[in-house]
């Protein structure tokens, strides 16, 4: 677990430096938000490593870049998964649980819908 975050912290420094500053140029506008979809096929954790995990990053974007994630998509969860976010998503901070939204299957529909009005 401790290689997805370290990867995830990599990816949100590699976002503010390079990314952001560079789609502000192309587009001419501030850009310095996104949303992040995680796909949880092949995720070779149990489902409470999985919800760890998802807290965890959560957590450090929550703390560490405030505001730079608008929404956290969950697709392709196993249905345990989804039974444990149940039980946890109450104990998370309000600010960080209306961040994630976790989609059933592929959460084509959803995203494409979200696509649409960012």
């Amino acid at each position: 677990m401790h290689y997805y975050v370290q990867s995830h912290i990599q990816m949100n420094e590699y976002r503010d430096r390079v990314i952001f500053p560079a789609a502000t140029r192309k587009y001419g506008r501030n850009i310095s938000t996104c949303v992040k979809v995680l796909d949880m096929t092949g995720l070779k954790l149990s489902a409470l490593n999985q919800i760890k995990l998802l807290t965890d990053i959560s957590t450090i974007d929550d703390l560490n870049y405030p505001k730079k994630t608008q929404t956290y998509y969950i697709v392709n969860a196993p249905y345990v998964f989804s039974a444990c976010w149940k039980v946890v998503k109450p104990l998370l901070r309000e600010r960080t649980r209306r961040k994630i939204q976790v989609l059933q299957g592929c959460g084509r529909d959803e995203l494409l819908k979200a696509r649409k009005y960012s």
